[in-house]
């Protein structure tokens, strides 16, 4: 008993390493910099790493974080598009400086931009929820009330 003969009809298959988000990042002019250790940016770091293990920032700028432990925050998704890989770089400067570690490859995912149509639809809906405390959401239905 030997290694059986290949078939004729091989499949082959092809895997595909995952993007590295990091060889991605845009390099960052002096002024983004100077941005990026700022008093103000300084002060929200220290703010967000103060949430605790497990708390998940998304941020406007299409770059979603999560807090690991008290040294650590991980980039978990960014969106595919100039100004969110802009703003990873700038918060990955900023995290390094002041001695946090941020950890981007191979967590974060990349994310296509949604179209302002899903963007408009995505705020409607969620103008139609409601968020509890534990970060589940719960449905809202519209109810009127007469006031007398």
């Amino acid at each position: 008993m030997g290694i059986p003969p290949l078939e004729e009809n091989v499949v082959e298959i092809t895997i595909s390493a995952p993007t590295l988000i990091c060889g991605m990042l845009p390099e960052l002019s002096e002024e983004s910099l100077e941005d990026a250790t700022s008093l103000n940016q300084r002060q929200w770091i220290y703010g967000l790493m103060a949430l605790g293990s497990g708390y998940t920032h998304v941020d406007d700028c299409g770059v979603t974080l999560q807090v690991i432990d008290n040294r650590t925050v991980r980039c978990i998704s960014v969106c595919n598009d100039d100004y969110s890989l802009e703003t990873l770089a700038m918060i990955k400067y900023a995290f390094e400086s002041e001695d946090f570690t941020i950890q981007i490859d191979p967590y974060a995912i990349l994310r296509e931009v949604p179209s302002p149509n899903e963007l408009k639809q995505r705020r409607k809906d969620s103008a139609e929820e409601k968020v509890s405390p534990n970060g589940s959401t719960i449905g809202v239905e519209s109810s009127g009330m007469e006031i007398a």
